[in-house]
């Protein structure tokens, strides 16, 4: 048999996009759907309840993208370690923190941390990497690539996430995970009194952006603006529906923002 010749071309996917889903007309109106329904293909294509999807993508990723290639020995232990990284979505990392809820050593969290990254299920956010002088968070912060994952992982029910207290941090992992698939320049600040969420730096515009509490970052901004000398007013990025303004956007409306990010390439 004649050997194959040609070119292999290799893709990585990531789930699917807030723009995807939009120009598709599938965006759900309320962020508690998508955060528990998530990012997956099948959950806009199927009836399958959101839940048992994850259950099935995950074991079969545990199964056969892990187990299989000696990358985890103790396939419960490592379940254990994931639902640990649910519980800390949108936090600075700790990695003692998570080998001690996992039992297993900094080494091992390290580099299941690091495997997780490869695959693609979660991701680390830098600090910026100025610290105008202050004492400053190091480490970075963990997000899900999937909101659905992490809402599966944490088994909450959807009807509970309008008030369960992951639904903040889920929010943020959401929007970030969008952020992440128009840019790979995404730093997050925060000193001892005020914090960035999201700082976007592209050439010489920088953006910073507020998740949740328009109040909270407008203080925070002038704080950022006086230290970092930058000027951009950002936004804040909000879980309801609002006709966008210069400063606050919708999470179902990102646009404005998507344009100021390549106004600036």
């Amino acid at each position: 048999m004649k050997p194959f010749e040609g070119n292999v071309s290799l893709h990585n996917l990531l789930p699917l996009s807030l723009r995807e889903l939009t120009q598709n007309f599938s965006l759900p109106y309320d962020v508690d759907t998508i955060l528990y329904k998530g990012l997956h293909p099948e959950g806009y294509t199927s009836q399958k309840d959101p839940h048992a999807i994850y259950r099935q993508y995950l074991s079969t990723y545990i199964d056969k993208d892990v187990q299989v290639f000696g990358q985890v020995d103790n396939v419960t232990t490592f379940h254990t370690f994931l639902k640990a990284c649910a519980t800390k979505v949108g936090q600075v990392l700790n990695i003692t923190t998570l080998a001690n809820e996992a039992d297993i050593s900094d080494h091992t969290a390290r580099r299941w941390i690091a495997l997780l990254e490869d695959h693609q299920i979660l991701f680390l956010v830098k600090p910026y990497p100025e610290d105008f002088g202050k004492r400053l968070i190091k480490s970075p912060k963990l997000y899900f690539y999937d909101p659905g994952i992490a809402c599966s992982l944490l088994g909450i029910p959807e009807e509970q996430l309008s008030f369960h207290t992951m639904k903040e941090p889920l929010f943020e992992s959401l929007i970030m995970s969008e952020l992440i698939k128009w840019t790979p320049n995404l730093y997050f600040w925060k000193d001892k009194t005020r914090q960035i969420d999201c700082i976007i730096k592209e050439g010489d515009t920088i953006i910073p952006l507020g998740i949740q509490n328009a109040s909270t970052f407008d203080k925070d901004r002038k704080h950022w603006h006086k230290l970092s000398q930058t000027d951009h007013h950002g936004f804040t990025i909000i879980p309801e529906s609002c006709p966008a303004t210069n400063e606050q956007i919708s999470w179902q409306y990102l646009q404005p923002l998507y344009n100021a990010i390549h106004t600036s390439r």
